[in-house]
């Protein structure tokens, strides 16, 4: 199991969210990995002197997964199939199916669901009445 943030848990931990607070500590207790990919961090990181919590976040993150060739080939492919255009979101869901079983914290669920259910994966929503064969879990932050 890994958890992968998206912006949206980015900008949270900015707002020093209590949900994201809590995710982080149970995940570090568990030894959990925590991923942010790198098109997450260019879409929000805008210099320490502006986000200190988010570059303390950083500090602690167990992995930032790149967008190389072939992720960006499997993220076109994920949007091709669920006509959206939303490159960083894709990142997120791609690295999630890679790596499944996987939890996602978004703020973005509906973008996020839309791209699951898009590529037949299947997902919760943490706290719903999560199915079994949940391969992803989403937490909304």
């Amino acid at each position: 199991m890994r958890i992968i943030l998206d912006s949206g848990a980015i900008i949270a931990s900015e707002r020093n969210d209590a949900t994201l607070a809590a995710i982080l500590k149970a995940a570090r207790k568990n030894r959990t990995p925590i991923l942010v990919p790198s098109t997450v961090v260019a879409e929000t990181w805008r210099g320490a002197s502006s986000h200190a919590r988010a570059a303390h976040l950083f500090g602690s993150i167990d992995g930032f997964p790149e967008l190389n060739e072939k992720t960006a080939r499997q993220v076109g492919a994920l949007l091709a199939i669920s006509r959206t255009a939303e490159i960083v979101d894709g990142n997120v869901v791609a690295i999630a199916i890679a790596l499944r079983p996987a939890t996602v914290v978004t703020s973005d669920v509906n973008d996020i669901t839309h791209l699951l259910r898009s590529a037949k994966i299947p997902h919760a929503l943490f706290g719903a009445r999560a199915s079994a064969s949940a391969q992803v879990t989403i937490i909304r932050v």
